[in-house]
């Protein structure tokens, strides 16, 4: 069936003719089919979306487009096979827009991997980030309700995503991570976890010389939790780690996600980087934080 379509695909595209009548009947015959072979089909569809919508766009929103509707008895291999697009055109995304707004907590529903929940996660941030003012976009508000709505694993997973971008997009950090943390981030507490702090470590260690800004957007979002030897390894690489060149930044850091009575082996790493912070700058050994964690 895959390769029947790309086929068709293929064709008609080349010709910037329509799908023939005849053609689309069939495939609208097989969507009826009982069973999986419907699912099949209609996912292999909605894997080329893009393409059939650039071909014939009426009768993508006619037909397929519908079937994203939670609603829909097919709704599930329809998304199934959307998200294996890399991502939607901006003509797509602005036409299957509605149904985004129900993404969270709907599609974790579905007995699917993981990854399929966090791509979707993906989807929204590129959507709100990099097109929050076009049709296509999502405003801050649509994004923190999908946040909120999203579980936590998935959430947690869009924090990483978050340090992809920052590391990878010119002005990164400051000009699009920042400010969906301090505009559009929900600063629910119970959205404040254990795991969600290691996750804002890890973008954290990775932000290099961008560190104060985004530690400055994030230290709210931070909670005092138990962690093993670990979680600042990333702080401490090279003669010109964080450590060294933030101390004060770093020491902040320390103290709002250590326990009084942490782990012996987390301890050992923190005692690590405070004699590194002291070294840096000897009159930050004076200071309240310090003081509590040495």
């Amino acid at each position: 069936m895959q390769s029947v379509l790309l086929k068709v695909v293929a064709d008609y595209r080349e010709e910037g003719a329509l799908i023939p009548d005849c053609i689309k009947s069939r495939m609208e015959q097989l969507f009826k089919i009982q069973g999986e072979g419907s699912d099949h089909v209609i996912s292999i569809c909605m894997c080329h979306l893009n393409l059939l919508m650039e071909i014939d766009p009426d009768w993508v929103k006619e037909i397929l487009i519908p079937m994203l509707d939670w609603q829909h008895p097919a709704s599930e291999p329809a998304w199934n096979g959307l998200l294996c697009v890399e991502f939607p055109n901006p003509k797509l995304t602005q036409a299957i827009k509605p149904y985004f707004l129900n993404l969270f907590p709907t599609i974790e529903g579905f007995t699917w991997d993981q990854y399929h929940y966090e791509k979707a996660a993906e989807w929204l941030g590129y959507m709100n980030i990099f097109n929050r003012d076009q049709p296509d976009g999502l405003t801050n508000n649509e994004m923190r309700n999908m946040l909120r709505s999203m579980s936590d694993i998935t959430r947690n997973g869009f924090i990483n995503w978050l340090g992809c971008v920052g590391r990878k997009n010119d002005n990164g950090w400051t000009d699009l991570v920042v400010p969906l943390i301090n505009d559009v981030w929900p600063k629910d507490k119970r959205l404040k976890t254990s795991a969600s702090v290691m996750e804002w470590i890890r973008i954290l260690g990775g932000s290099g010389d961008s560190f104060p800004v985004v530690f400055e957007a994030v230290k709210e979002l931070l909670i005092q939790v138990e962690m093993g030897a670990f979680p600042l390894y990333p702080f401490k690489k090279g003669d010109h780690s964080i450590v060294v060149s933030f101390p004060e930044q770093m020491l902040d850091l320390i103290d709002r996600i250590t326990l009084n009575y942490p782990q012996p082996s987390y301890f050992s790493e923190v005692r690590k980087i405070l004699d590194t912070v002291a070294d840096t700058n000897p009159e930050l050994k004076s200071h309240p934080k310090y003081r509590r964690l040495i």
